[in-house]
């Protein structure tokens, strides 16, 4: 949720303290009546949000690729034969794709990713079945856009 409110405000038990911002969002009301102390970024119970910026490798250069994310202000990126996935802070998330943009990057995918921080192993066979199951009918519904778990899952990477 996006704040509507700033610290030195004076909020009243009930009031919107933020609306909605993302997919997964919704309007928060303020519990109590006071004054806003500050405002602070939490970490959502499953894990983290960051910003991923996926440029499909064609013959890059590790080495380059490396100078120019750091450059152009990214946390962190992973590099791979087939594409390298560059991480940002949401905040800085516009700077950094327009930065490699006009590095010249072109992207496979820019969006706002939810990573976990902790993963769960399912141990059972049977569960094991109906989570692929579920994840599998999630993935295929038109109105589910993205599909983010916690699912240590061994047969994932095969």
């Amino acid at each position: 949720a996006k704040p509507v409110v700033a610290p030195g405000d004076r909020v009243l038990m009930g009031q919107q303290i933020a609306e909605p911002d993302g997919m997964i969002s919704a309007g928060i009301c303020s519990s109590v009546s006071g004054t806003v102390k500050k405002i602070e970024p939490r970490m959502t119970v499953m894990g983290e949000t960051r910003d991923a910026i996926v440029i499909e490798n064609d013959g890059l250069d590790e080495e380059k690729v490396m100078d120019d994310v750091m450059n152009a202000g990214a946390d962190d990126f992973t590099f791979s034969e087939d594409a390298v996935e560059v991480v940002t802070d949401p905040a800085s998330f516009s700077e950094v794709r327009d930065a490699l943009e006009g590095m010249g990057y072109t992207f496979a995918s820019a969006q706002v990713e939810q990573v976990p921080s902790t993963y769960t192993a399912i141990d059972d066979p049977d569960v094991r079945v109906k989570m692929n199951r579920l994840l599998e009918a999630l993935e295929d519904n038109d109105d589910v856009q993205e599909v983010w778990h916690n699912w240590e899952n061994p047969d994932e990477d095969e």
